[in-house]
């Protein structure tokens, strides 16, 4: 007998994660779950949704970042990273401060 095992290889771009599982002949059942991508952008909404719970910014500034992300992320999926998305990601970067962490963290994600 040979010794059974899973080998997962992953290079580059994105990656959906998920449960695979074995069934009766051979036959594999996939679900997905969000993409790394996807997950990025909802934990960046969550985290200026506590800053702005914590009155660490305003109602108004919150909204409005999170309306230019929201846009930022449907050309995103739409057009994919190019020049003009990561000039608008530098942008934001630059005219919300208060939130550079977030903003760090959420373009380090999703490669801009």
């Amino acid at each position: 007998m040979t010794k059974s095992g899973i080998t997962i290889n992953q290079s580059g771009g994105n990656a959906v994660f998920g449960n695979v599982s074995q069934g009766n002949k051979n036959k594999n059942v996939a679900t997905s779950s969000m993409t790394v991508t996807e997950t990025a952008f909802r934990e960046f909404f969550e985290e200026i949704e506590t800053l702005r719970a914590k009155a660490a910014v305003s109602d108004q500034e919150a909204a409005e970042l999170s309306e230019k992300v929201a846009v930022l992320e449907k050309e995103l999926g739409e057009k994919g990273p190019g020049a003009l998305i990561s000039m608008a990601a530098k942008q934001l970067y630059e005219n919300y401060g208060w939130a550079a962490k977030p903003l760090g963290r959420l373009f380090g994600l999703v490669g801009l």
